[in-house]
């Protein structure tokens, strides 16, 4: 049984399809007699494709960079709030941002915010994570990536900075996530079996990530 949740609406239709609505609910429309045991797998087979169509439509929504919103730093929800300052500083439950900014300047700053934490987090835990789990790399790369969390290609990983607001464990799983793909450059079988020895809750952590917009916390 799949861990994906959806909605099944059958009619009168020949094929089957999949779609990601606004809300990120994932529809799923079937002929009248398909089976259910026929519709998991088919789920199941577009489980890439139903992640990379949820990311896109996560990266559209719009994001409010005002003063008082909120935005999630390691999991834990911070509230922009207006300081004499010059750029985002983090202030206990408060994320401080310059006075006086339009929405996009917030955000950037907010960007800003999330970029230098990540370098200063991110290349050492990706070390641990490698050193623990014996899976090797040969560079890491942090950017500002809307529609990914994180790639690998050949050896070489890409994290976005807007992973940082994923919880701790949350961003392990990602780590982990690229670091299995330099083994298997795939989503197979053995792949997540992979994933899952070193990371044995990763469904849990994969739909944590779901839940979050980037850049703030709705």
């Amino acid at each position: 049984m799949t861990d994906i949740k959806y909605s099944i609406i059958r009619s009168d239709r020949r094929t089957v399809c999949i779609t990601v609505k606004p809300d990120l609910s994932i529809e799923v429309r079937a002929p009248l007699r398909m089976k259910q045991s026929e519709i998991e797998s088919f789920v199941l087979a577009k489980r890439d494709w139903i992640e990379k169509a949820t990311a896109k439509m996560r990266a559209a929504t719009p994001a409010d960079f005002t003063y008082g919103s909120k935005i999630k730093f390691f999991g834990e929800e911070l509230t922009l709030t207006a300081a004499e300052c010059k750029k985002a500083v983090l202030s206990d439950n408060l994320l401080l941002v310059p006075k006086g900014l339009s929405s996009d300047c917030i955000k950037e700053q907010v960007v800003g915010f999330y970029r230098a934490e990540a370098k200063n987090y991110l290349p050492e835990r990706v070390k641990e994570i490698s050193r623990e789990t014996g899976l090797k790399y040969s560079s890491l790369l942090i950017n500002s990536a809307k529609t990914h969390w994180g790639s690998c290609t050949a050896d070489r990983i890409h994290l976005s900075c807007l992973l940082m607001a994923a919880a701790p464990d949350t961003v392990d799983y990602v780590i982990i996530h690229e670091l299995a793909h330099t083994v298997h450059h795939n989503h197979s079988e053995s792949f997540w079996a992979l994933v899952a020895k070193h990371c044995p809750d990763y469904k849990a952590r994969r739909n944590e990530l779901k839940t979050i917009t980037h850049y703030n916390g709705r």
